[in-house]
């Protein structure tokens, strides 16, 4: 069996978060999108490393990007985030 098809059973990965600016209040998104069934990031270092590029091309609207793992819990943030 394929790591990744393993994980996918088990539910286990990362997923890049951030918050998105819309006027006054945050509204939170991810990458890769689960609840449309798309895989998790297999690994912490892939994960970080997709943070990393979105925070330096990403337009300043998306604000604390940051990892979290498959609970949701935050687990790297970018080396120089921007913070809301």
């Amino acid at each position: 069996m394929k790591q990744e098809v393993a994980y996918k059973i088990m539910g286990i990965g990362f997923i890049v978060a951030f918050d998105v600016k819309g006027g006054e209040e945050l509204v939170p998104d991810s990458f890769p999108d689960i609840a449309a069934g798309e895989p998790f990031i297999l690994s912490k270092e892939r994960a970080a490393e997709l943070a990393e590029t979105f925070y330096k091309t990403a337009s300043p609207k998306y604000v604390n990007i940051r990892v979290q793992d498959h609970n949701g819990k935050d687990v790297y943030f970018t080396t120089i985030h921007r913070q809301y």
